[in-house]
């Protein structure tokens, strides 16, 4: 598991694509293990079911580095791989291969 007493240096940054019910009735336990929390910058009229592949998006548009774990040519998470080996300079760690 992750320490911060041993990595110090990393910052651990929640990100998600909008808020919901969860986030914020317990916004106190999320704020105690992320160092900070994102609201992704997406635009309001943003289908609902896109709003996660935005977020991805949004992500890969703002990492220097993507450490995955993809295993197969479909998903949300190959989607994401995908975008972001023809969208961005980053440097990108599939776990999986």
């Amino acid at each position: 598991m992750f320490s911060k007493k041993r990595y110090p240096f990393i910052q651990l940054y929640l990100v998600i694509p909008y808020l919901t019910k969860e986030i914020i009735t317990n916004k106190e336990w999320y704020e105690s293990r992320f160092d900070s929390i994102l609201l992704a910058d997406i635009p309001e009229y943003t289908p609902h079911y896109l709003k996660i592949i935005k977020g991805n998006e949004y992500l890969i548009h703002r990492s220097d580095y993507l450490i995955a774990y993809v295993t197969s040519s479909y998903g949300g998470a190959a989607k994401t791989l995908d975008y972001a080996k023809k969208n961005k300079d980053i440097t990108i760690y599939n776990l999986a291969k």
